[in-house]
């Protein structure tokens, strides 16, 4: 005869049966070296947060003072601005932005970032060039001294006619030796009295404006070279608005519009004295910067490894 099973019988089999299916695979889990590492990891990163987000005792604290000064500019910043004095919650604003942005300036030199940014790099050396100017040790010149200034630089001060012309540019870059002929040629063209032409249309592009004005012979020495500053001051002596040329620049060959020529200005004295000051003491200070570039390198034991290889 066969017996009935109870079915309160079944019910404790199963639960039995149900720990044994998810304990088997937790305890495979647990036994894994690489669980043990994220556990270890976790409760270090757990204990680092702890320590880090405690408040750290005050003697430990960084001392920060906004000064009464500073509090007064932030104030009158605002007050320029907005063409009224701040409120007490905007001026709690203003007070709270400044701490913050020292409070991030302090810690991105804890980390380093200035060593990265080579904008940074070089605001910070020019505003410590621009404090380690020995302004203090300038002294205003001697007559003497701006005498032998004015000796040793005399080309500084030379006075020289000014000239105002309009020319037209052959290049010896796109035309070669068949630059010269063209301007020869184009010469005759605008000599003939029956001749109108556009001169902006004729010869080449050029990065020197066709119309210069008031320049001195120096100066188109340093725009158009030596050769054509003195082929300008010849041909000055002959007729205003006659196309003449070509005269040769350093960068080909050109004919010239005379327009206007400026004689010699008489020296005025206090204009040439300010002049020899300013110049003076710009190069004082240059030698002075010299100087004490020269004494802070002396502090340090400079390599420069100049090796490809590492």
């Amino acid at each position: 005869m066969t017996r009935a099973i109870a079915p309160q019988s079944v019910e404790p089999v199963m639960q039995s049966g149900d720990r044994r299916g998810w304990r088997a695979p937790l305890s495979r889990w647990a036994s894994e070296p690489f669980v043990h590492f994220l556990l270890l990891g976790a409760g270090l990163f757990g204990a680092y947060e702890l320590t880090q987000t405690r408040h750290a005792p005050l003697k430990d604290r960084q001392q920060m003072v906004l000064e009464r000064g500073d509090v007064e500019h932030l104030r009158s910043g605002f007050a320029a601005q907005w063409r009224r004095p701040p409120s007490d919650s905007e001026m709690q604003a203003l007070v709270d932005d400044r701490l913050d942005e020292e409070i991030l300036y302090r810690e991105a030199l804890a980390l380093g970032l200035d060593r990265d940014d080579t904008v940074v790099r070089r605001r910070l050396a020019q505003k410590t060039a621009f404090l380690l100017q020995d302004v203090a040790s300038l002294r205003e010149p001697s007559a003497e001294e701006l005498a032998a200034y004015r000796s040793h630089h005399a080309l500084r001060y030379v006075q020289s006619p000014r000239w105002s012309f309009e020319h037209i540019y052959f290049s010896s870059a796109s035309r070669r030796d068949k630059a010269e002929r063209d301007a020869v040629r184009v010469l005759e063209t605008l000599s003939s009295a029956s001749a109108r032409f556009d001169v902006e249309t004729l010869g080449d592009a050029s990065l020197l404006e066709s119309h210069q004005h008031d320049q001195s012979e120096t100066q188109l020495r340093e725009l158009f070279g030596p050769d054509f500053a003195s082929s300008i001051a010849t041909a000055s002596a002959g007729p205003v608005g006659e196309w003449t040329g070509p005269f040769r620049s350093s960068y080909g060959w050109h004919l010239v519009r005379l327009q206007a020529r400026a004689d010699v200005p008489r020296e005025n004295t206090g204009e040439l004295e300010g002049r020899l000051r300013a110049d003076w003491g710009e190069d004082q200070r240059r030698a002075l910067n010299a100087q004490t570039m020269a004494r802070l390198r002396a502090r340090y034991n400079i390599v420069v490894n100049t090796s490809s290889t590492p």
